[in-house]
C-alpha cells in the first residue's frame, strides 16, 4: 500500500503524541493571500522561492496572547512581519521539537504590539525567501522534495507556506486537522509548468519566458497542496487528468478508466453532493498519494492497469462522509479498501471476489496477530490508540462479511443511505453505530456490527476461525446467537 501523504502527516502526530487538542486550542485561519514566485532548477538544492503571505487570523487559544507562532520549512528565512504598514518584531531560529526532534524546522515567534484576545481576529503578513528542505530525517520519508525543475510540491507536510502552530505535538495537530478557510494565491512559474492542485486557475498571464498564475480556493479547504510540474493535460466531462510527458499511453487508459468509474459510482450511490469536475494529477513514486474534494493526488506507478485499484480506492472515498472526530477511526479506508474488489468484479468478468475476501481475511488476522495489545480495541476506537493502519484491513473484512450477508444489492443500498444521509453534516461515530442498529434488520448481523465496531471482538474472532468463510460461518452459528 502507498503512502498516503496528509493521513501519514496527521497519523504520525497521533502517534508521538497522547495529548488531546481541544478543539479551540489553536489559531484559527479564516482568509490566506499568498504571492509566490519560484525559481526551479536542475540541480534541485539550487531552487529558491520567494514569497509574501496575508493570513487572517482568529485567536482560538483560549487565552490573550502577545505573541503568534509560526513554522517554516528550513530553508525558507523570514525578513519582514506587517501588521497593516508597521513592522512586527520577531524572533526565528531552526529547532526540534521536544516530543519531535528529528522534525526540525524554521519556528518563528511574532510579538504582537497589542494583546489579541480571546477569539479576537487579526490580519499580518510575512515576506520570505529561500529553498526547500527534504524533512525525510523526521519520519515521514514522502516529504523529500526541492524545488526541482523536474517536480515539486507546496503543501503543509514541507511547511513550504507559513503553518500557525507552537513547535510542539498538541498545537500541530489542530494546524493539521481542525482548519477550513478560504485562499488565493499569486503564484508565477517558468513558462510550461502547471500548478495542478486544490487552487483553480482563474487567470493566467505571460510574463517573457515565464507565467503568472491567479488561483483560488473553491470554496473553504482543510489545506493548500499544489504539485507542480511540466504537466500534460487530458480532459473529458468527469475529470481533468495532470500527467507527465512519458505517460500518455497509461494516462489516456487511465483517464477513460475513471471515467468509466466515477459512472459506476454514481449509478450505486448517486451523484455526490456539489458535484464538481474532479482533477487526478500524477506525483512521482514515493511522494505520497492523496484524496480531497475534487482531488485526486495519485502516485505516478498507479496508472499502470494492474494498480487501478488504488484509483478505485481513492474514488471511492469521494462519497465518504467526513469523520467529525478529532482523532477518526479510518473506518472509511476499510471501506474503500474493500470497495477495490468491488469495483474490479464489475470490469474483470474473471476477478475473484471470494478470493479477496478471504486475502483481506487472511492480512487482517496477521496483522492483528503482530499488534496483540490491539486485540480487544473497537475500530471505532482505532484513532484514539493511534493504529488507524488496522482499519485498511479489519475495516474492509467488516464491509465483506456485510457484504456477503445482505448480497449485492441489499449491501449498496445500506452504503447509499449511509453515505447520503452524512454527506453534507459529517458523521460521528455514534451516529456510524446507530445507522447500523436501524438498518441492518437481522439480529445476529446487527450484533457483529455493533461487537466489531463498538465492542471489540475482532480480535477474539479473528483467533477463533481460519478462512473468511469460517468466519460468516462463526457469526451465523455462534456470535450472534442470544
Amino acid at each position: 500500500m502507498r503512502i498516503i501523504s496528509l493521513v501519514f502527516f496527521c497519523c504520525t502526530l497521533l502517534a508521538q503524541s497522547h495529548s488531546t487538542v481541544a478543539a479551540d486550542n489553536y489559531f484559527q485561519i479564516l482568509n490566506t493571500y499568498h504571492a509566490v514566485k519560484l525559481h526551479l532548477d536542475k540541480t534541485p538544492e539550487a531552487g529558491k522561492m520567494k514569497a509574501a503571505s496575508w493570513l487572517r487570523l482568529r485567536n482560538q487559544t483560549g487565552k490573550a496572547t502577545n505573541t503568534i507562532p509560526v513554522l517554516l520549512n528550513p530553508g525558507l528565512r523570514i525578513s519582514k512581519i506587517t501588521k497593516g504598514n508597521k513592522p512586527l518584531n520577531f524572533t526565528q531560529k531552526i529547532a526540534g521539537f521536544e516530543d519531535w526532534s528529528t522534525l526540525e524546522l524554521n519556528t518563528v515567534s511574532i510579538n504582537l504590539l497589542t494583546p489579541l484576545k480571546n477569539k479576537g481576529t487579526i490580519e499580518i503578513t510575512l515576506y520570505f525567501e529561500g529553498n526547500l528542505q527534504p524533512l525525510t530525517a523526521s519520519g515521514m520519508g514522502y516529504v523529500k522534495e526541492y524545488l526541482s525543475s523536474e517536480f515539486t510540491i507546496l503543501r503543509t507536510e514541507n511547511f513550504s507556506l507559513p503553518v500557525i502552530s507552537e513547535p510542539d505535538q498538541s498545537s500541530l495537530g489542530a494546524a493539521a486537522r481542525l482548519q477550513n478557510y478560504s485562499t488565493r494565491m499569486t503564484l508565477e512559474l517558468p513558462e510550461g509548468y502547471i500548478p495542478a492542485g486544490n487552487l483553480k486557475i482563474k487567470e493566467t498571464k505571460l510574463l517573457n519566458d515565464r507565467v503568472e498564475y491567479d488561483l483560488k480556493s473553491d470554496g473553504k479547504i482543510p489545506f493548500t497542496v499544489i504539485p507542480i510540474a511540466p504537466y500534460r493535460q487530458l480532459k473529458n466531462h468527469s475529470a481533468v487528468l495532470n500527467y507527465f510527458e512519458d505517460q500518455i499511453t497509461t494516462a489516456t487508459t487511465l483517464h477513460q478508466q475513471s471515467e468509466k468509474t466515477l459512472k459506476l459510482l454514481e449509478g450505486w450511490f448517486m451523484p455526490p453532493q456539489a458535484k464538481k469536475q474532479l482533477v487526478i494529477t500524477a506525483i512521482p513514486e514515493g511522494y505520497g498519494s492523496q484524496r480531497m474534494p475534487g482531488l485526486i493526488i495519485q502516485d505516478s506507478a498507479t496508472f499502470a492497469p494492474e494498480n487501478y485499484n488504488e484509483l478505485y480506492h481513492e474514488l471511492a472515498h469521494i462519497w465518504h462522509p467526513k469523520e467529525r472526530v478529532s482523532k477518526p477511526s479510518r473506518w472509511n479506508e476499510g471501506l474503500a479498501t474493500f470497495l477495490e474488489g468491488l469495483i474490479s468484479t464489475h470490469f474483470n468478468a474473471e476477478y475473484d471476489l471470494a478470493n479477496y475476501k478471504e486475502e483481506l481475511f487472511q492480512r487482517a488476522k496477521k496483522q492483528l496477530a503482530d499488534m496483540p495489545k490491539h486485540a480487544d480495541t473497537p475500530l471505532q476506537n482505532y484513532g484514539e490508540e493511534d493504529i488507524t493502519d488496522l482499519a485498511y484491513l479489519t475495516g474492509a473484512v467488516y464491509f465483506a462479511l456485510l457484504h456477503e450477508s445482505l448480497g449485492q444489492e441489499r449491501f449498496i443500498t445500506l452504503l447509499k443511505e449511509l453515505q447520503n444521509t452524512y454527506a453534507l453534516t459529517g458523521i460521528f461515530n455514534e451516529d456510524f453505530s446507530d445507522f447500523m442498529r436501524k438498518n441492518l434488520k437481522n439480529r445476529n448481523l446487527r450484533k457483529f456490527a455493533d461487537n466489531w465496531f463498538s465492542k471489540g471482538t475482532i480480535g477474539q474472532d479473528l483467533t477463533n476461525v481460519n478462512s473468511f468463510t469460517d468466519l460468516m460461518a462463526l457469526y451465523k452459528q455462534t456470535s450472534f446467537q442470544s
